[in-house]
């Protein structure tokens, strides 16, 4: 029986654990062992070759690929710098290519030397994802040639929906992001007779939600024009249900200046995001910890067999310490 489909599956992962580490050192070491540093010194040219080859040449042509095949830059540069590294298939191809006289000893090296420096440097890489997505949308042209495909793709995704957002007789709840606490807040309000519109960062999920005959547009939320798009300016209600705390402002922000009215409702982790959430314009903030600690809470007392008056007005006044509505 494969131990990943069994019922003890999790567990032997859990305890697995410190083997996986334990390997990934030894791992690192072997690599370390086979390269010889006097190789640097002889063929230095040959190594700046091969990591010109994975550092920039590979990235470059995954972009462009991810590009024309209709996604966006955001996810077109994830997948260009999570390329930007050789992994340990590389060194199981260079086994065989070695053991069949394909690769010199000279490209053995090369391949360890680029292995070495781009798995160092993939981390550090990774965290220039945002100020390179930055620099990018400073050359327009560049941005837009980038983006050509994607933008055509979500402009006939958006006009799918656009329609049947406009003729809406149900009361219209526009609901930004799809994650498993966006699903659950669309699959209620559905059932409570709301009309109800996904604005979503994912291509795929949006065009899975308007096959299945879902109000989708996708867009980033702190754009005015994708907010429109989505009905904001006749919509009762607005909920952001984004887990990034940075992303949360600006879109309160956005929907509160085309809809005075719209009442918005905002996820936030944390009890100290109220403040800034509330000035950008939020009715009402759900906070992630203080949730979880009153329905544990009340867990506790109701095993414990409090009554329900006791616990709702003890827990009602811890929400009233805490600033958190019913």
């Amino acid at each position: 029986m494969v131990v990943a489909q069994s019922p003890v599956s999790h567990q032997a992962a859990a305890d697995a654990l410190p083997m996986r580490d334990a390997f990934a050192v030894l791992f690192f070491v072997s690599v370390g062992m086979l390269f010889d540093p006097s190789f640097l010194i002889t063929d230095p040219l040959l190594v700046v070759a091969g990591l010109s080859i994975v550092l920039i040449a590979k990235p470059l042509a995954a972009m462009a690929i991810v590009a024309l095949l209709g996604y966006p830059v955001r996810t077109a540069l994830t997948v260009a710098i999570g390329l930007a590294q050789i992994g340990e298939f590389s060194f199981i191809l260079g086994q065989v290519a070695t053991k069949h006289q394909l690769l010199p000893s000279a490209g053995e090296q090369v391949l360890v030397a680029s292995a070495m420096v781009s798995i160092t440097l993939n981390p550090l890489v990774f965290r220039m994802l945002d100020p390179i997505e930055a620099a990018l949308r400073r050359r327009p042209r560049l941005w837009r040639m980038l983006n050509a495909r994607s933008e055509r793709r979500a402009i006939a995704l958006n006009a799918v929906s656009q329609p049947t957002i406009a003729a809406a007789e149900k009361p219209l709840a526009v609901i930004v992001g799809h994650g498993p606490v966006g699903r659950v807040v669309d699959a209620l309000l559905r059932d409570a007779g709301f009309h109800t519109v996904i604005i979503e960062m994912n291509l795929t999920t949006v065009e899975s939600l308007t096959k299945s005959g879902h109000s989708a547009i996708y867009g980033d939320a702190t754009n005015s024009a994708v907010l429109d798009q989505a009905g904001v300016r006749r919509a009762v209600h607005f909920v952001v249900t984004l887990p990034h705390s940075s992303s949360r402002a600006p879109v309160v922000r956005a929907a509160r200046e085309l809809n005075a009215d719209v009442h918005i409702t905002v996820r936030a982790r944390y009890l100290g995001e109220r403040e800034v959430l509330q000035a950008a314009g939020a009715n009402q903030v759900i906070f992630e910890e203080g949730e979880a600690g009153i329905a544990l809470a009340r867990t506790v007392m109701e095993h414990r067999g409090l009554d329900r008056p006791t616990i709702d007005r003890m827990l009602g006044a811890l929400r009233h310490i805490w600033g958190m509505r019913d």
